[in-house]
């Protein structure tokens, strides 16, 4: 079922260069008219055109990008110690993902001996960062705020067991733009892989604006959810009129830009 599904995400590739050529067209006029609207349909405005309404999507560092296990530089880095734990949220589906919104300071992040707060956590599908050459079904994407900038803990998603705190949210899955629902006590540690291993490099958030500047740590070990899990997620985001290849940004040039990790070695 892994393959299929990988399969298929590749697949999204050829469909993704159609849509932008497509796109072109309806895209200019929206410029000359002065809007900025930003989807991921021709109607909306997908992400091939974003940078017409949004100049820094155009920068030359942006998110995601191909991320290979031998391409990486090897070296040690500032430890990851997340302290987590229960805490209250706001689910939305705000017409281009299901984001749950940390509703108290509380979760924090500490990166060697920066810390930083926990603001929101969303999905894509399929993955935004590809690993050594493949997307995987889903992405997490943990926002993260802090005195020196703000940084996002990715996490690729696989095929395996059911993540049961993950069922929190999912049974609540608000389905309609706008549609937002309370989930109180939630454990958000439980939404990380048993290894902290991680690839690291400069980028942008991935929606527009576009806003470089952004520390990313792009966890190297996947987390597992079920096939349901999934198929629940890309029932709303993935193959309909709105998200025809998903809601995933396609990768970005890398520009020379390094990217670290403490992954893999003795």
């Amino acid at each position: 079922m892994v393959g299929r599904t990988i399969a298929r995400s590749r697949g999204l590739g050829v469909s993704c260069l159609l849509l932008a050529v497509a796109c072109w067209g309806c895209a200019s006029v929206a410029a000359a008219e002065g809007e900025s609207h930003w989807g991921y349909n021709c109607a909306e405005g997908a992400p091939f055109v974003w940078g017409l309404g949004f100049p820094a999507c155009n920068g030359d560092a942006q998110s995601p990008i191909a991320v290979s296990t031998t391409g990486a530089v090897r070296k040690p880095l500032p430890p990851l110690a997340p302290a987590y734990g229960p805490t209250d949220l706001e689910v939305v589906n705000n017409g281009h993902t299901v984001e749950a919104e940390v509703k108290a300071v509380g979760p924090k992040l500490k990166v060697g001996e920066e810390t930083y707060e926990l603001i929101r956590f969303h999905w894509h599908t399929p993955s935004e960062h590809w690993l050594d050459g493949e997307p995987f079904p889903m992405e997490l994407h943990m926002v993260h705020g802090g005195e020196h900038g703000n940084l996002v803990l990715g996490s690729l998603v696989s095929e395996g067991r059911a993540n049961e705190e993950l069922e929190k949210i999912w049974a609540v899955l608000p389905r309609e733009p706008g549609g937002h629902e309370e989930v109180d006590g939630f454990d958000v540690s439980k939404l990380l892989p048993g290894s902290l291993a991680s690839y690291r490099y400069p980028g942008s958030l991935t929606t527009p604006g576009c806003d470089q500047g952004i520390q990313w740590v792009l966890l190297a070990e996947p987390v597992e959810m079920s096939a349901a899990q999934i198929a629940s997620f890309q029932e709303l985001f993935l193959g309909n009129d709105r998200f025809p290849v998903g809601n995933a940004r396609p990768l970005q040039p890398r520009n020379n830009r390094e990217v670290a990790t403490d992954a893999g070695g003795d």
